[in-house]
């Protein structure tokens, strides 16, 4: 390999590396609004949503979904509509936003299963599931270690 040719690889690479650090700015911005809700949320529902406008009413809209029909989530849509923070403090146990994240597929079961009589429920790779009859509930887990607490919050836009 000749001088010129390494020159023009290096050119190459560098430019490679500014459009992806570009693409990882453009990304962490658009996610801010996002995080900031999601850092300063009360946990509770607004009283009166029909004066939410725009990404609140997004981010509300999610939620109230979330808490009426605690679906089982799957990697793609917990990225792309939800913001899940690890709830280290126990600050949102046994609220509708606590879920449980598989670390190992990354989906992530709600922490109270729905209100249904009968409910089952898994994750994508089959370590966690929830099992409910009647008044019997459990949530069996594999590997624990690969088991998170997380709180989900919702984001306003979806990316993808």
């Amino acid at each position: 390999m000749d001088a010129a040719r390494r020159k023009l690889l290096k050119q190459q690479g560098k430019l490679e590396i500014e459009r992806r650090s570009a693409e990882r700015k453009a990304r962490s911005a658009a996610l801010l609004p996002d995080m900031m809700a999601a850092l300063s949320h009360s946990g509770n529902l607004p009283a009166n949503p029909e004066r939410l406008r725009g990404d609140d009413r997004e981010r509300f809209e999610k939620e109230l979904w979330v808490r009426e029909k605690k679906p089982t989530i799957r990697e793609e849509q917990l990225n792309s509509a939800f913001i899940p923070l690890p709830d280290t403090n126990g600050k949102w146990k046994g609220h509708p936003l606590s879920y449980f994240m598989c670390k190992r597929c990354k989906s992530a079961l709600p922490a109270i299963p729905p209100s249904r009589p009968i409910y089952a429920s898994r994750c994508a790779c089959g370590n966690m599931s929830w099992l409910k009859i009647f008044n019997f509930a459990r949530l069996f887990v594999r590997d624990p270690k690969k088991l998170l607490s997380i709180a989900l919050f919702a984001r306003a836009k979806n990316d993808g």
